[in-house]
């Protein structure tokens, strides 16, 4: 599981808190002013969207997604290259296009295509 994780125990100078998030992945850094803190935990998690080699997603080979605990994913769209179809998801979801919600946990979600099929000729 892939997880950013910065506790704050009691942390205090001259009687004011601070909460500080850090993103390994974006080294970005934040530090906010809290009134009382007895212990923050701050999670996110790392969701990776790709595609089989018949497609892509939003145009691109794969998309990563960094998400707060218990936040959603942006859209994504699984789009098929010429002459192939959009199949499923690997979990079994069937609409190309999708949110995940309710992120507690890192993953990896894997669009399959299939060749279009085409009439016969007579």
């Amino acid at each position: 599981m892939i997880m950013n994780t910065r506790r704050l125990k009691n942390y205090s100078k001259a009687g004011r808190f601070f909460l500080v998030v850090f993103f390994s992945a974006t080294t970005l850094c934040t530090a906010q002013l809290l009134t009382s803190c007895s212990q923050i935990e701050v999670l996110s998690y790392l969701v990776i969207y790709r595609a089989d080699e018949n497609g892509n997603i939003n145009g691109k080979a794969r998309v990563l997604q960094a998400v707060m605990a218990g936040s959603a994913t942006s859209c994504v769209t699984a789009i098929p290259a010429n002459g192939y179809r959009f199949v499923r998801w690997d979990d079994g979801n069937t609409n190309p296009v999708r949110v995940d919600s309710e992120v507690y946990a890192s993953f990896e979600r894997i669009a399959y295509f299939a060749a279009e099929e085409t009439p016969d000729a007579a």
